[in-house]
């Protein structure tokens, strides 16, 4: 199964980054999309930031547990490097 809504969907090995996309865009709430981030985000390409952004705008529209969740947690440290502050 896929274990607790936070957890990673899929085998934490070595994810294709195609396998990583998916992952990222399947994700079932904000917090999952988080742990992907913190676990692949120093991997993470331009398509995956895209899709990291994109989803987690959907999660915060839909859910508004994830909306409040995100506001109170500091932008993940594997997203700084994007970053040009």
């Amino acid at each position: 199964g896929r274990g607790r809504a936070d957890d990673v969907p899929f085998d934490a090995g070595n994810p294709s980054p195609r396998m990583l996309t998916a992952a990222l865009t399947r994700s079932a709430n904000a917090r999952q999309l988080v742990r992907l981030c913190e676990t692949y985000g120093e991997r993470f390409n331009a398509v995956h930031l895209s899709a990291f952004w994109s989803t987690l705008g959907k999660h915060s529209r839909r859910n508004p547990d994830d909306c409040r969740w995100l506001s109170s947690r500091a932008c993940p440290t594997a997203l700084l490097r994007f970053v040009d502050c």
